[in-house]
């Protein structure tokens, strides 16, 4: 019987109900314990003494009047006395009776009165009525509560998930897991069903039968039983108010709100693309735990940021398929939710596909509408003249206003295309910037004509100046006459040998950009010929306002002290298939961070790069082909360079480079 009530109490915290109320029953065990049992035994042991006797009394009274009844007639009127005195003797006891049970009445203590009188077993038995109509009631609200339960919180998923979820089920398989786990539940309930109704038969069986053996054996035992039912009562109700107690804090988990939300509702990813979408969770604790999970190729990665927020990161799968992130919180007690995350093809739409643009500086807005997070890539051959101002931005589906801001163009014409690419670079659109320039442009025929085709008093004005054609000696000093030049395209002009000597004694050769051919020109931006194999010594010495020259892929060699003193040049790109770097080559930059060696160098002489500011170098050569590098390539810079930058190298050489300089570096990364 202990066991039932435990199950009761169990099954009466689960359905989330309230309990019986035990406050009139535990009253009544306290009056029992004090004062009230040892006084009513003693008056009861006193009134059955006494009934005993006279009923003994009654009966031999009743033998002796039934002989009489028989005498003669001379003895009647002793028998109509002794007919009243067995009158006067039942009134006795009735009314001896009426006053036992008047003192079993005035008593509040129901278990007293119960096992003292067959009167209060009814009262017993309507107690154990009420207490199966509070189990009828509790079983609906348990049926109930419980189907509530499974459709809230999904009861039990977090045991399924951690041992099955890792295989990464689809959403039916998920939807059939729990359905089963329903089912599951629904069984339980008709066991703790029928283990209620076995209680509430049991409990009445045990009163009838305590009922019953206290009634009968009234000499003395009655108290023993009274101490036996409530040792009993009261365990069971410090096992009640155990489990209430329990209840109580399951309730306060199970009705404290708990959820998850997302910050973008409508998440776009490209093929092959990561795109990350952060999440807040509503109630959450330091037990709280989150996990996502991707099927299909797709895949996610939770990064927490505290108990209540974070990341999910989501790879897409190439081909890009449809489908969705599984996302479970555990709130490390009692309650596991599930949520999804859907993804859609990603888009970015400019709403210009080109943009033209005069020679003056100026600022162009783009609205691009996309449902993804997207960043603008400007080629870093343009970054001297296009740049981004900082985009007004929404969050989900968005459309961003993007400003674009561009400086004059006073050379020829020159073309951008911008990339619109995800969080990994992946690209998703373009979009064209072409800006007209204010430069002069001058096409020639035959080499040595330039000086024919500008009248001289505009040099003096000419800021920009594109060549097509071929170049020679003759060429270039009308060039240098050009004291206010800031930019020269030579990207389709040829130099070629011959005319006079453009420097003192040096004359040009073909393809080559000459010794000292622009050495302390206030050039800002060069565009080599793109078939220039090798640019000469001093080419552009002291040129101190020079910021960008585009090298072209064709170039095998620098020559020594090629950029000596060019202390502002920051864009340009030492190219692939680049053999020779010399002595000095890339000196005094003040303001280049980071630096490509080619994989196709050869050779790297003394003292080569002198940079005040170099944070990274990426060393792209193998030592099989990078067979040749002088002491102190970086020995000139402002900064301790090999204590300060890092170095990144192809994985495996580390030991190779060691004994050369690049092994002087503290930071070095294989990659």
């Amino acid at each position: 019987m202990k066991k039932t009530f435990s199950l009761l109490t169990l099954c009466l915290g689960l359905c989330c109900v309230s309990c019986y109320d035990d406050t009139a029953l535990v009253q009544r065990i306290e009056a029992l314990e004090t004062t009230q049992i040892a006084s009513i035994n003693e008056q009861i042991g006193a009134i059955r003494s006494s009934i005993a006797d006279l009923e003994a009394t009654d009966r031999e009274l009743d033998a002796v009047i039934k002989v009489l009844e028989g005498q003669d007639a001379a003895l009647q009127a002793d028998v109509e006395e002794l007919k009243a005195a067995d009158a006067a003797l039942d009134d006795r006891i009735a009314e001896l009776k009426a006053y036992a049970e008047a003192e079993l009445a005035s008593t509040k203590d129901w278990t007293s009165a119960t096992f003292a009188t067959l009167d209060q077993y009814e009262a017993t038995c309507a107690e154990v009525a009420a207490v199966k109509v509070l189990i009828d009631d509790l079983a609906t609200s348990l049926k109930q509560s419980i189907a509530d339960a499974v459709a809230a919180s999904e009861a039990g998923l977090k045991d399924w998930v951690n041992e099955q979820l890792t295989g990464y089920w689809t959403i039916a398989e998920t939807q059939a897991k729990l359905d089963g786990l329903r089912g599951d539940a629904e069984k339980e309930f008709a066991a703790i069903e029928a283990d209620l109704r076995t209680a509430a038969d049991e409990l009445t069986a045990a009163y009838k039968s305590a009922i019953a053996e206290a009634i009968a054996t009234s000499d003395g035992k009655l108290s023993t039983k009274i101490d036996e039912v409530n040792a009993a009562l009261e365990k069971d109700i410090a096992d009640i108010e155990a489990r209430l107690t329990a209840v109580e804090e399951k309730l306060a988990v199970l009705t404290r709100e708990f959820a998850i939300t997302f910050n973008d509702t409508e998440i776009g990813v490209v093929a092959g693309g990561v795109t990350s979408v952060g999440y807040t969770i509503i109630g959450a604790t330091d037990k709280t735990t989150v996990k996502a999970f991707g099927q299909n190729g797709w895949s996610a990665r939770v990064v927490p940021d505290g108990t209540d927020k974070g990341t999910i990161t989501v790879t897409a799968p190439d081909p890009i398929t449809d489908e969705e992130i599984i996302v479970l919180v555990y709130d490390g007690e009692y309650r596991t939710i599930m949520s999804t995350v859907s993804f859609a093809k990603g888009y970015a739409t400019p709403s210009r596909a080109a943009v033209e643009l005069g020679a003056e500086a100026d600022t162009v807005s783009i609205e691009l509408t996309s449902n993804l997070s997207c960043h603008v890539s400007i080629p870093e051959d343009a970054q001297s003249w296009l740049s981004v101002v900082e985009p007004d931005a929404t969050r989900a589906v968005r459309t961003e206003t993007i400003h674009f801001a561009c400086t004059e163009c006073i050379g020829g014409i020159r073309k951008a295309t911008v990339t619109f690419a995800d969080d990994a670079g992946v690209a998703i659109s373009t979009m064209v910037f072409v800006q007209q320039g204010s430069a002069v442009e001058v096409t020639l025929t035959e080499a040595g004509t330039l000086e024919s085709k500008i009248d001289a008093s505009l040099y003096r004005d000419i800021k920009g100046l594109v060549i097509n054609g071929p170049i020679n000696g003759t060429d270039i000093p009308v060039i240098r006459k050009m004291i206010n030049l800031e930019i020269l395209d030579m990207s389709n002009a040829t130099i070629v040998a011959g005319g006079d000597a453009y420097v003192e004694n040096y004359y040009t050769e073909d393809d080559v950009i000459g010794d000292y051919m622009f050495a302390r020109v206030g050039l800002i931006e060069v565009i080599l010929p793109s078939t220039v194999a090798r640019i000469g010594e001093y080419a552009f010495l002291e040129c101190k306002s020079l910021e960008s020259i585009n090298i072209p892929s064709s170039v095998k060699e620098i020559g020594v002290s090629a950029f000596w003193d060019a202390y502002a040049l920051k864009y340009f790109t030492l190219p692939e298939g680049l053999e020779v770097i010399g002595d000095v080559s890339l000196g005094s930059s003040e303001v280049l961070e980071s630096l490509v060696i080619p994989s196709t160098v050869k050779y790297i002489g003394a003292n080569a790069f002198t940079f005040a500011s170099i944070g990274e170098i990426h060393l792209k050569a193998l030592p099989e082909t990078l067979t040749e590098i002088h002491e102190n390539i970086f020995g000139y810079c402002q900064t301790n360079v090999y204590d300060e930058a890092i170095l990144y190298i192809p994985k495996g050489t580390l030991d190779a480079y060691s004994g050369t300089d690049f092994g002087r570096f503290k930071n070095i990364v294989e990659e």
